[in-house]
């Protein structure tokens, strides 16, 4: 999709968390046959690339970029 660029990620509670190589972060339903982005954002802090991968732990994302750490509530 044009909507979604490379990436890397990892899958919780049935839900799709995709980290770019763009800066985006982006929840994702997966389908049979495509997906549907629930939501997405830019992350907001850090230099360098955005290769690191994502961490999901006690209802907790875990979003790094360079020497910058992000944390941000999943639960529902």
């Amino acid at each position: 999709s044009k909507e979604i660029a490379s990436g890397n990620l990892i899958m919780a509670d049935g839900l799709l968390y995709w980290y770019g190589t763009s800066g985006e972060v982006a929840l994702v339903e997966p389908t049979n046959n495509s997906f549907k982005i629930i939501s997405k954002f830019k992350v907001p802090y850090g230099s360098a690339q955005h290769w690191a991968h994502l961490v999901i732990s006690g209802k907790k994302l875990y979003v790094r970029h360079g020497n910058s750490m992000m944390v941000y509530s999943i639960s529902g």
